[in-house]
């Protein structure tokens, strides 16, 4: 089945039995911009993030393991993600961009399945900006 995606986090792992939305790109960038008196604009740039989000589909009795990802992610641990679960040659540490704590966390329900969930993770990569870049090039 295509894109079914695994994450690993210490010694657990959660792999999604249904295929994952088609993976979305996001870029943020963290600096600023200031406009002075006269008009004049000057900005600045810290950093800027490439991330994905990888909205991903499963079933209500996993919802355990997927609240167990999350909370990893949660605590600042590096998820393994492979992209395709049936290809573990393939994977890029991530860290979970959201959920971050204090926020809430709500699936929903995929419409026309009552026992789906969707619930959509932003990953970003855990070193490199887009570390993933290349294997998306290759479809």
């Amino acid at each position: 089945m295509e894109r079914r995606s695994r994450f690993e986090y210490g010694a657990q792992a959660f792999e999604t039995l249904i295929s994952v939305r088609p993976w979305t790109p996001i870029k943020r960038t963290i600096g600023g911009r200031h406009i002075s008196a006269a008009g004049l604009q000057a900005s600045y740039t810290v950093r800027t993030d490439e991330m994905l989000l990888v909205t991903v589909r499963f079933y209500e009795t996993q919802w355990a393991d997927v609240n167990n990802l999350i909370t990893a992610g949660q605590a600042d641990q590096v998820l393994t993600w492979y992209p395709d679960a049936d290809d573990l040659a393939t994977s890029f540490d991530v860290y979970l961009d959201s959920h971050e704590p204090g926020v809430e966390v709500e699936p929903t329900r995929e419409d026309g399945f009552a026992r789906v969930f969707e619930l959509p993770l932003r990953l970003r990569g855990a070193g490199t900006s887009a570390p993933w870049t290349p294997y998306f090039q290759l479809a």
